[in-house]
């Protein structure tokens, strides 16, 4: 099984589409915890908008971690803290760098339970179609790129459960 979360109206084909709002293929409050879906029992989680807005974002992290089977994929798109979009007041509760995934979340801290929960496939800066001729830069050092403060739109990260 493979759940694209908090995807509000626009699904993708092949995964179970799941939003509290709108009309997905399943219709659950990611806010509710613990998830419907059974330990080690989905092969991919993707979501695109939704961990920004969680409430509790180490606890959707480790209940991500919790539904995915061992070698699962997990696939978050998020806006990076400088885009001008990120400030959302009451809407965007975290917000996120290139720092957040490739340091913050991979050590062993309370963050993460105590222990490393997934290991990083990629991470990378993820532009919109009004400035995807950046991404080429961007990636090649995308810490230094954020460090220096040039213009980014989201991250995109991918590991892989452990």
């Amino acid at each position: 099984m493979k759940l694209n979360l908090g995807c509000g109206n626009i699904g993708i084909d092949g995964f179970v589409n799941v939003d509290k709002y709108g009309q997905p293929d399943m219709q659950v409050d990611l806010q509710v915890f613990p998830w419907p879906w059974r330990d080690n029992s989905v092969s991919e989680v993707y979501s695109r908008g939704y961990f920004e807005h969680a409430p509790e974002f180490m606890r959707t992290w480790r209940e991500a971690h919790r539904i995915l089977s061992p070698g699962g994929s997990l696939t978050l798109i998020v806006p990076n803290w400088r885009c001008p979009q990120s400030p959302w007041p009451e809407q965007h509760l975290h917000q996120f760098s290139i720092y957040t995934f490739k340091y913050h979340l991979m050590y062993d801290f309370d963050y993460s339970g105590g222990k490393h929960l997934f290991k990083t496939i990629y991470l990378r800066h993820f532009f919109g179609p009004k400035l995807r001729l950046l991404s080429p830069f961007a990636n090649l050092h995308p810490l230094a790129w954020d460090w220096i403060g040039l213009p980014v739109s989201e991250i995109e990260w991918v590991g892989v459960k452990i």
